[in-house]
């Protein structure tokens, strides 16, 4: 009895280290297929930490160049506004020459019509002396002239004799 006792713990001592080997082996292909594809997954987070800090330092960039562009926006848009602010100014300034030139310019078409009216009158009034002159001239004669020229020296002569004769008070003798 204690042999087969024996024999019976040995083979099932047997059968179970067997079976215990077995799932040994099992567990251990399957604990280094585990092991395998912790390798592969660390290998991959690697890379993929990697990419992403490549990544992110890309993206650091990106988010730089925008802060850099949004600023440069803003920065704009200030002088867009303050363009915008002297645009309407000058608008304002220039509808304001523009009605200052028309009423100028009406000035000027005012005096030069009024300077057209003027250089026709006084045309007319050169052309109405030239034709007196040219009637007064016509009448005078050398001799006539001579005559005007004396008479006024005579008439002054007689006026003077006038005034002593009616001269109260003159002490002169005549």
């Amino acid at each position: 009895i204690l042999q087969n006792i024996n024999n019976f713990t040995e083979t099932k001592f047997k059968q179970f280290n067997e079976t215990i080997n077995q799932k040994y082996d099992e567990k251990m292909k399957k604990f280094d297929g585990l092991k395998e594809n912790i390798n592969k997954i660390q290998n991959k987070l690697k890379e993929s930490t990697l990419t992403s800090s490549t990544e992110n330092e890309g993206l650091q960039q990106k988010l730089e160049e925008f802060e850099d562009l949004d600023d440069k926006m803003k920065e704009m848009t200030k002088k867009y506004d303050s363009m915008n602010i002297e645009l309407t100014s000058t608008r304002k300034v220039n509808t304001n020459l523009n009605k200052k030139i028309k009423i100028l310019n009406k000035k000027v078409e005012r005096f030069q019509s009024q300077s057209k009216k003027l250089k026709q009158e006084n045309k007319k009034l050169k052309e109405n002396k030239d034709k007196n002159n040219e009637n007064k001239q016509e009448s005078t004669r050398r001799s006539s002239r001579k005559t005007r020229v004396l008479q006024p020296l005579n008439e002054n002569v007689s006026k003077k004799n006038d005034n002593n004769e009616n001269d109260e008070d003159s002490d002169i003798a005549k």
